[in-house]
């Protein structure tokens, strides 16, 4: 009887841990964008600006998840392909010349994208744990998968995070 007592009190526990995180979230507002298929997510207060770019400049002997360097507003700003760096699938073609300017207020780096689908204050409602088969290395990246299979992307991972920030 007193294990059983104690599973269920470890249940109620971390389902109310759940709950304490949902009412949290409930005042997060969302950047929703799209990488060839994927469709990612991250919070706005990561985001210092989203900007167009022509083209960008290759860098010899950085990992193939850095696209390039781009200048904006006289502002050198290194930008990554998010898919490439989560080990997801390439799926071909794509125009990648939009640019999210991930900041914590010290490093700032870009984030390309194809397309800006916008902001959402509801996403955080349908945001729900990584599935097991997700690849352990990145899961730091991801905060969780949203009923429209928008990846959330953690902000403080993305922008202190030595994986991904290049010395």
């Amino acid at each position: 009887m007193n294990k059983s007592k104690a599973i269920l009190k470890s249940r109620a526990k971390s389902n109310a841990l759940i709950i304490d995180k949902q009412i949290d979230k409930a005042k997060l507002r969302f950047l929703v964008f799209r990488v060839v298929k994927e469709i990612y997510a991250i919070e706005q207060k990561w985001v210092k600006e989203v900007v167009k770019v022509r083209g960008f400049t290759e860098i010899p002997g950085t990992p193939d998840f850095v696209i390039g360097v781009a200048n904006i507003r006289g502002a050198i700003y290194s930008a990554i392909n998010i898919n490439r760096f989560l080990s997801s699938k390439e799926y071909g073609l794509s125009e990648l010349d939009k640019v999210l300017i991930v900041s914590n207020g010290v490093t700032e780096y870009g984030i390309v994208a194809d397309e800006i689908i916008g902001f959402s204050d509801t996403l955080a409602e349908s945001i729900s744990e990584m599935p097991d088969n997700f690849n352990d290395i990145y899961r730091e990246f991801i905060e969780g998968i949203c009923k429209n299979g928008a990846l959330i992307l953690n902000g403080r991972a993305l922008t202190d995070n030595k994986k991904i920030i290049i010395d």
